[in-house]
């Protein structure tokens, strides 16, 4: 029997510890109900409060993304902290278990650290380290036993806490799959009631999924929409999975739209049908871009044709025409006027079909490159070859010393050189240099044409590349021209795995540039 000088300080003892017991106790309980990493953390230091009486803590999450630890939580304030890499940390994680670290320089208020892992799948995920007023080797016993028992008991927890949150990101991830269907998107059990739906099924039946989700669909929708749905979940649950089922709908009782609907069966895991899925998409939409498709297909066939069909006369007609040219000494002074009329515009006629039959095969998509090694500075000069020349335009050449030939197919490539370069003289009517350059740059081969034009507005910068679209200026409309060429040139360069663009100044000219992918050939520009 115990003298009765010791009962009172054991009685004090037992007292002190019940109390720790029951506030550590009712905390825990507190730790059940929590939904996100910060909250729980939060309560956790609430429960070790009053069991180690903590100056400071931090606790240390692992990032799946960088695989490496980062700081979720610094209640440090100015304290020096063992990192994860502390052989004492690296122990408790190691061990999936808790450790007490010496500190190595105590204080009154600070002696060892409390390490606390966090375990999800016998794998840490997250380390408390907490620094308490205790001795490592002095803790008190209920201490002691409180944390090994919180160490048990919150493992659990933080492990529900874990799986939760990735129910919260699969949930996330599976609301924003059904967001991004660019289709209405339903989804009803077997009983007819709203399991899921998307903002466009809202859109499209006018119908707030707040007001719809685990409603009977019939007391939702419009009674014709319901009807619709009603016949089609008889086929589905009785096996009969339909494509684009089509029915009229009226749109705020205004716009009428064809609905083209298909199902499936909705399965659990036990292959047992719990609902339908429908796929609900406009085809009114999907109807004119057909048609629109089908009209530019009718007209690309139609400019074939023509252009073929018109081939055949204007041979004739140009070949006459040079017939009357060569006899002109039998014609009068008007006779011979109109002649050279009948030819200008008959040699036009003949650019223009040409450059439409180049487009065409070229959007066809069926042209094949006759590919070889070519020095650029040899197309170049056979570009320049074939323009008309003018006193007022001065044409330089530079090409960088030792530039590889290309592999290219060079009737093509020329046919781009002789188009920017006929534009860069046709475009500079006051004159100017034109200067053309050939160089590296890089893994691509650079191609300049520059002029000192008329230049080009920055609002028209991005139109120039499309049919027959021609700069709207009182100077530019008397030059002559396709509105084809830049078209045919941009899908020549692109065909060859290359980029294109221009830059200008209006009033101060252009520059047209082009890269053509390095493929080094045999031979070298000299």
């Amino acid at each position: 029997m115990a003298s009765p000088a010791t009962r009172p300080d054991q009685n004090a003892d037992f007292f002190a510890s019940f109390q720790l017991m029951e506030r550590y106790l009712e905390r825990l309980s507190d730790l059940q109900n929590v939904q996100d990493r910060r909250e729980f953390f939060q309560k956790v230091m609430a429960v070790l409060a009053p069991v180690i009486d903590p100056c400071c803590h931090q606790v240390h999450v692992w990032d799946e993304e960088s695989s490496a630890w980062r700081l979720f939580d610094d209640g440090a304030e100015g304290f020096a902290l063992p990192g994860v890499s502390h052989e004492g940390v690296l122990w408790a994680l190691d061990r999936t278990q808790y450790n007490l670290v010496p500190e190595p320089d105590p204080r009154p208020e600070l002696r060892c650290y409390v390490v606390l892992p966090f375990v999800v799948r016998d794998r840490p995920t997250a380390v408390l380290v907490a620094g308490t007023p205790f001795a490592h080797d002095q803790l008190p016993l209920v201490v002691s036993k409180l944390i090994a028992h919180f160490s048990r008991q919150v493992e659990s927890v933080f492990e529900n806490l874990e799986l939760y949150g990735k129910i919260q990101q699969l949930r996330n991830l599976f609301d924003n799959i059904i967001e991004s269907v660019p289709h209405a998107l339903l989804a009803m059990s077997t009983s007819g009631r709203v399991l899921a739906m998307n903002t466009n099924a809202e859109f499209m039946f006018d119908v707030k999924s707040i007001f719809a989700l685990d409603e009977n669909f019939k007391a939702v929708f419009s009674p014709a929409v319901a009807e619709v749905f009603t016949g089609l979940m008889v086929k589905a649950l009785s096996g009969e999975s339909l494509i684009d089922y089509e029915f009229e709908h009226s749109l705020d009782g205004k716009v009428s739209i064809t609905i083209g609907i298909s199902t499936s069966l909705l399965q659990n895991r036990n292959d047992k049908p719990i609902g339908v899925l429908f796929l609900c998409r406009d085809l009114s939409l999907s109807r004119e871009v057909t048609k629109l498709r089908e009209l530019d297909q009718l007209k690309t066939e139609f400019v074939n044709t023509v252009s073929h069909e018109l081939k055949t006369p204007l041979t004739a007609i140009i070949g006459g025409v040079e017939i009357l040219q060569a006899d002109a000494a039998t014609l009068g002074g008007d006779q011979v006027e109109i002649v050279g009329v009948i030819a200008e515009g008959a040699r036009r006629l003949q650019t223009l079909i040409s450059d439409l039959l180049d487009l065409s095969k070229l959007q066809s998509g069926t042209v094949q490159l006759k590919e070889g090694v070519f020095a650029l500075a040899d197309l170049v000069r056979e570009a320049l070859a074939v323009q008309k020349r003018s006193d007022k335009h001065a044409i330089k050449l530079e090409v960088q010393k030792d530039l590889p030939g290309v592999v290219v197919d060079g009737q093509k490539i020329l046919q781009v050189l002789t188009n920017l370069v006929s534009n860069a003289i046709k475009y500079s009517p006051a004159g100017g240099a034109v200067v053309i350059r050939c160089r590296l740059d890089g893994e691509w081969v650079r191609v300049e044409v520059q002029d000192q034009g008329l230049g080009i507005r920055k609002e028209d910068l991005g139109k120039i590349w499309e049919k027959f679209y021609r700069v709207d200026s009182s100077l530019s409309s008397e030059i002559e021209g396709t509105g084809l060429g830049l078209t045919i040139v941009k899908h020549i360069v692109e065909l060859h795995g290359g980029k294109i663009w221009a830059e200008s100044e209006h009033g101060k000219g252009s520059t047209f540039i082009f890269l053509l992918p390095l493929r080094v050939g045999l031979a070298n520009e000299r």
